[in-house]
């Protein structure tokens, strides 16, 4: 079986060390997220991000945040299954596994691994919004996919780079002039929004969604702004948001992130209206939270803490700096580093009580949790401040306790972790295997 290089970064005194391979060479130029004035929490957003932003990006769960029953107990391996060709992307759409490889797209059955479909299509980037699949692929066909039957429906889409299908309508990414954001409707042009487009030839990140009447894509640059990157669109008008520096990612399956300087706002499938948060706290990769008045937010001096949605006051902050990363069942999940050591970290969120800390670990999302136990990638981290995929594992802790209650191992090359809320199904270019929850 093929294998993939190492990634190894490193980590210590808010300040991070990270070269992509040179197999990596071809993924979409490096983006830099929301540039605060501090710059160790810049710093830490980068870290963060480096498994969803720079690299392949993990994508995860049908539920918005990949939250499941119960994931108390150490997942048991139902099936492992070597691939043919390598696969640069998966997803899930109304619960089957969608694997998007240089040749082909194929669906899956995530109990067993069984495969319910094939299509051929060169470099395909897939969307879903869970229910819908469209895949589109390096010579601008688009298909929208029946996700179970693998019935096809041609969309006429000349130059697409990403396509996707919400109320019946098509929303693109083309190659037109330097880039096009288009509505379609039965093969008319609605409206369409000049862009600088940037096309990374089908690599795994969505591109494109449509939530709460916005259209979100991360595959915009703005060559006057440097550090910003991805629009935000209305759906009706294809009017561009006016914030500057705007930055916009996939936190998770369901879950979008449009960051600006003055903070941030969350998207999530299935809701109506988006929901604004402040500062870091909006690079949560899991919140059960999310709609709480009690919103996480780091200080001037990257200090972390709790601020109140409607008056703006800090309920409580840390007295040391430390980022944010979930919170679950009650408890934060933060990443803290004093210069000499760097650990995780868990808060009560309602008073900000440490109650655990694991030093010289470091956990990586997207996370899924049951509200008890958050999964998670771990990370050693050595004596010289490096880590690298060797030595990280995938980790259930209990939230309260902080104590690990049981562990998988981490395939070398991480290329999605996904639940359909019954099932784990680890994703490597080479390799897929499924894991039973409960």
């Amino acid at each position: 079986m093929t294998k993939g290089p190492v990634e190894e970064f490193t980590v210590g005194g808010g300040e991070m060390d990270w070269s992509p391979s040179a197999e990596d060479g071809n993924l979409e130029p490096a983006r830099r997220p929301w540039r605060g004035p501090v710059a160790w929490v810049s710093c830490a957003v980068v870290l963060v991000l480096i498994g969803m932003v720079l690299a392949r990006p993990l994508q995860i769960g049908t539920e918005p945040w990949g939250a499941v029953a119960d994931i108390t107990s150490t997942p048991r391996e139902a099936w492992s299954l070597p691939l043919e060709e390598e696969i640069r992307s998966v997803l899930l759409a109304d619960g089957v596994l969608v694997a998007a490889g240089a040749q082909r797209v194929q669906g899956l059955e995530p109990g067993s691994g069984d495969q319910l479909w094939e299509l051929a299509m060169v470099g395909a980037r897939c969307t879903t919004d869970t229910e819908n699949l469209v895949c589109t692929d390096t010579a601008s066909q688009v298909q929208q996919i029946d996700p179970h039957s693998g019935e096809t429906t041609a969309l006429d889409v000349p130059q697409a780079i990403v396509a996707t299908v919400s109320g019946g309508d098509v929303f693109a990414v083309t190659r037109a002039g330097q880039g096009q954001v288009q509505r379609l409707s039965d093969g008319e042009v609605l409206w369409s929004t000049p862009v600088t487009a940037i096309d990374d030839n089908g690599l795994s990140r969505s591109g494109l969604t449509v939530i709460a009447g916005q259209v979100l894509t991360p595959l915009v640059m703005d060559q006057a702004d440097f550090g910003a990157s991805g629009a935000v669109l209305d759906a009706e008008t294809g009017e561009r948001w006016e914030e500057h520096e705007l930055f916009v990612t996939q936190l998770s399956a369901g879950v979008w992130l449009a960051s600006h300087r003055d903070g941030g706002t969350i998207f999530v499938h299935g809701m109506d209206q988006p929901s604004e948060t402040v500062g870091a706290g909006g690079f949560l990769q899991y919140d059960d939270q999310w709609q709480s008045s009690a919103q996480i937010g780091t200080t001037a001096d990257n200090e972390l803490g709790i601020v109140d949605r409607e008056s703006g006051d800090w309920l409580w902050h840390t007295d040391y700096p430390a980022y944010p990363m979930a919170r679950a069942g009650g408890v934060l999940v933060a990443l803290i580093a004093d210069g000499q050591t760097s650990a995780i970290q868990g808060l009560r969120v309602t008073t900000g009580e440490p109650l655990w800390q694991h030093p010289n670990t470091w956990l990586m999302c997207p996370c899924l949790s049951d509200g008890s136990t958050l999964a998670g990638q771990s990370y050693e981290i050595g004596a010289d401040g490096s880590t690298s995929t060797e030595q990280a594992i995938i980790v259930g802790l209990d939230v309260s306790s902080g104590e690990q209650v049981w562990s998988l191992p981490r395939p070398q090359r991480m290329l999605g972790m996904l639940t359909d809320g019954r099932h784990l199904v680890l994703a490597s270019p080479w390799e897929l295997s499924g894991w039973r929850l409960g």
